[in-house]
């Protein structure tokens, strides 16, 4: 899965839909499929070996591997992912102009942590947000207040990814967060728009 950071496409100085997809058929991946218009799409990479494609997601042949990905993205259960995504990105700032920070995660494990917060009471207040900052530690002081200055709590941390809640409904606050901790660009989802992404893809 892609997940690219401040997209709405369609509008000014935003990428079309079009864009997207055609950026992935660029860089070899022509089957992707768009998730509303925040710039979430679905695409198989065809790693790793006999798993599925996603539902509506026709399997395609594996990709390349890049050398250089081995260490970058050895905790992936997709090691191409990042170089994939480095890929489509150049393809859709060479077709229109517009560089967006891109990340990715294996649907599998966006499928695992729907599974684990679905179920919460306060799901409805959970996102996910991915950066590049490694593990956050939950516990570290500065972690806990900036995530209380935003109104929001750390919850669940993985490699590039943490799971925060919000005080409030309808708010999205983790995203400065992480970018905060993490010096870097981070781009969140929230859990009730994963929970219908996975209805529609992983069935």
């Amino acid at each position: 899965m892609a997940f690219f950071r401040n997209v709405n496409q369609g509008q000014r100085g935003h990428p079309f839909t079009a864009d997207l997809l055609a950026a992935f058929t660029d860089a070899g991946f022509p089957d992707a499929v768009p998730f509303q218009s925040n710039g979430t799409v679905i695409f198989h990479s065809g790693a790793p070996a006999g798993t599925p494609a996603p539902a509506g997601v026709p399997a395609r042949a594996r990709a390349p591997a890049r050398a250089s990905d081995s260490a970058r993205a050895s905790d992936r259960a997709d090691p191409d992912l990042d170089g994939i995504l480095e890929d489509v990105r150049a393809a859709l700032t060479a077709r229109c102009g517009v560089d967006r920070e891109v990340f990715g995660m294996p649907l599998r494990q966006v499928v695992e942590l729907v599974d684990v917060h679905a179920t919460a009471p306060d799901a409805a207040r959970r996102e996910l947000t991915l950066h590049r900052g490694g593990i956050v530690d939950l516990d570290d002081p500065v972690a806990v207040e900036e995530a209380a200055r935003r109104r929001c709590r750390l919850v669940a941390t993985g490699a590039g990814w943490t799971i925060a809640i919000n005080e409030r409904d309808r708010e999205s606050n983790a995203t400065p967060v992480l970018g905060h901790l993490t010096g870097g660009p981070a781009t969140s989802r929230g859990l009730p728009t994963l929970i219908r992404l996975v209805e529609r893809f992983a069935t």
